[in-house]
């Protein structure tokens, strides 16, 4: 067997905040294969982000351990091992996409075939447009394109498209499928959109209130590539329904 691209075991993360202690991180345990399209949801607020946080090397869990291909997540910090995209891909005003683009290649002293990645992301064109210029589906293109740039073997997503409209986020899903199918890279996906989560993912792991355990890991058993058309079909309806029925016992135990 392969070697496990990420592997949370009994991680727990509890911090204090304004003088009160806060579990964010129960006891979560999961391995994620190398290449997988691991989606996490879960309520606000349950600790989806902290386990990004936690497989990236900016949070160190209060109890059980992260490993990266075989090392610590710190270890995998400074090989650069995992790239991030948030909600908001904080693109500097002053620099032009392609500058954007080479912004950590640059950090890091590596080089980035900017054009290469431009024409990827679909932004040909646009190498010399300002953030100001574009639109928030191009300009998490451009955060896309930045985590790519020193070629990590994992990308962690934290709700990348939920500042976009509709169409804008259908659009850049089916983008970034066609990109990890080209890549193939492992993603852990945050995302609170139940529909999302069952067309991109591999795997979607459904997590409780904080502080967050896993209630279940559904396997997205879907034909690849997958294309608009899945999203109609009776077995993507079927895990929609299952995933969303899991949501529900969870927060019906918190109400108890």
């Amino acid at each position: 067997m392969t070697e496990p691209a990420v592997v949370l075991d009994h991680v727990a993360v509890r911090f204090q905040a304004n003088g009160s202690a806060i579990h964010a991180v129960g006891d979560v345990t999961i391995s994620v294969a190398d290449n997988e399209f691991l989606a996490l949801i879960g309520p606000s607020g349950c600790g989806k982000t902290t386990l990004l946080k936690l497989v990236s090397g900016l949070v160190q869990p209060s109890g059980g351990a992260v490993t990266v291909y075989g090392g610590t997540a710190a270890q995998a910090r400074r090989k650069r091992l995992c790239g991030l995209v948030f909600q908001e891909p904080a693109l500097l005003p002053w620099r032009t996409v392609e500058a954007n683009v080479r912004l950590v290649a640059e950090i890091i002293g590596r080089r980035a075939n900017v054009q290469e990645l431009v024409e990827l992301v679909g932004l040909s064109g646009f190498e010399r447009a300002f953030p100001h210029e574009l639109s928030g589906g191009m300009q998490q293109r451009v955060g896309l394109c930045r985590a790519l740039a020193f070629d990590p073997p994992i990308l962690l997503m934290d709700e990348p498209f939920a500042a976009l409209d509709l169409l804008t986020r259908e659009t850049l899903s089916a983008e970034l499928l066609r990109i990890w199918e080209t890549r193939r890279k492992t993603v852990l996906f945050v995302t609170h959109s139940i529909p999302e989560a069952v067309l991109l993912a591999d795997r979607v792991v459904v997590l409780t209130q904080r502080p967050s355990r896993i209630v279940d890991v559904v396997a997205v058993d879907l034909p690849r590539p997958r294309s608009a058309e899945v999203e109609e079909s009776p077995a993507f309806a079927a895990l929609v329904r299952r995933v969303k029925d899991l949501l529900r016992t969870t927060q019906d135990r918190a109400v108890r």
